[in-house]
């Protein structure tokens, strides 16, 4: 079973996955570095200790994805009914790449 190491850059610095974790199929892969990110970046956005959370999925010493989460916010308007308001909500966008 193929051993995959997750890297953590956050903002240039570099948290290396020296353990690493087997799995067996892509999605799985995917998945793996989509929560592993998403968890890491919610955190280092709300402590405002990162603008860039990417983790660099390595299979061996290769590139098998990279998967970069950054901040972004927009604007939700409520302009009818009761409770009129105006709030933003922030949401980390994704942006994958797989290694060819």
């Amino acid at each position: 079973m193929p051993r995959f190491h997750f890297h953590i850059v956050e903002d240039g610095r570099v948290i290396t996955d020296e353990e690493g974790q087997e799995l067996t199929e892509r999605d799985a892969v995917r998945r793996e570095a989509v929560e592993a990110g998403a968890s890491i970046a919610r955190d280092a956005f709300i402590r405002g200790s990162a603008s860039q959370v990417i983790v660099d999925v390595r299979k061996g010493d290769e590139l098998f994805l990279k998967s970069v989460h950054f901040p972004h916010s927009r604007v939700v308007k409520r302009t009818s009914g009761p409770g009129v308001f105006a709030r933003t909500v922030s949401r980390p966008i994704l942006r994958q790449t797989w290694a060819p």
